[in-house]
């Protein structure tokens, strides 16, 4: 197990949450940007969670020697920290249905999934097996759930078997919107909005998602997972047979 923290160099309470885990029960841990994390800067010349498929720049030479370090390491799990200015609890953010395993094993339940349309391909969890985005609030209870989370990860056993996911689907510009929403609350057109207050986003208000509840069946002497795409209960929830 490993925790990677200030991927991106301004998110300083990731470091704070990773070293005292670190102090406390001796989880592994990992500086992502050590160039902007002495700065205090979100990235020097490119995202480096944007930089795992570019050249030419510090990150994306920092993305090559994190796959580097990380393909030496074998890790069953590894859970990207981040920090957020959009109040929302703790949410994970996968790229694909196979890193639901990661996700039951950590315990969050609420998930963004970013879609071919959405993610970039250099992502570090696009590029690094066994990896999953954590998103925390940093409050305190936002901080002491996702501690817990963390916490509960260490044991391989799969924890959850059903997920909110929030699959993204548009952007939406700051001009467009004309009063407050909150988070993972269903708008009037029937689609959710994650990330609303994220700060790092410039031009953007927040991004546009539709909500699918999955559910998983488990037989945990087989850790495959086969998806039964289109298979709905009279919830509308899908099922995924893990067997």
């Amino acid at each position: 197990m490993l925790l990677i923290y200030c991927l991106h160099g301004d998110e300083i309470i990731t470091e704070k949450i990773a070293k005292q885990l670190n102090k406390k029960y001796g989880i592994n841990i990992l500086l992502g940007n050590p160039e902007a994390r002495n700065k205090q800067i979100r990235f020097s010349e490119s995202d480096l969670n944007r930089s795992f498929n570019k050249r030419g720049t510090q990150e994306s030479q920092r993305a090559k020697e994190l796959k580097q370090i990380l393909s030496k390491r074998n890790e069953d799990i590894i859970i990207d920290l981040h920090t957020t200015t959009a109040k929302m609890p703790p949410i994970g953010i996968i790229t694909n249905l196979k890193q639901l395993k990661l996700a039951s094993r950590l315990g969050v339940e609420n998930l963004i999934l970013m879609n071919d349309r959405f993610s970039t391909g250099g992502s570090l969890i696009e590029n690094i097996p066994n990896s999953i985005s954590l998103e925390i609030y940093p409050d305190k209870k936002s901080i002491k759930d996702a501690k817990r989370m963390i916490l509960n990860s260490r044991n391989p056993e799969m924890k959850l078997k059903s997920f909110n996911i929030y699959e993204i689907i548009s952007s939406v510009k700051i001009e467009s919107v004309e009063k407050d929403i909150t988070n993972l609350q269903e708008l009037n057109d029937g689609h959710y909005p994650v990330f609303y207050g994220e700060k790092a986003y410039k031009d953007i208000a927040y991004l546009k998602a539709r909500k699918k509840v999955i559910t998983l069946q488990i037989n945990q002497k087989k850790k495959k997972i086969i998806y039964l795409s289109g298979i709905k209960n009279k919830n509308n929830q899908i099922k995924l047979y893990l067997i």
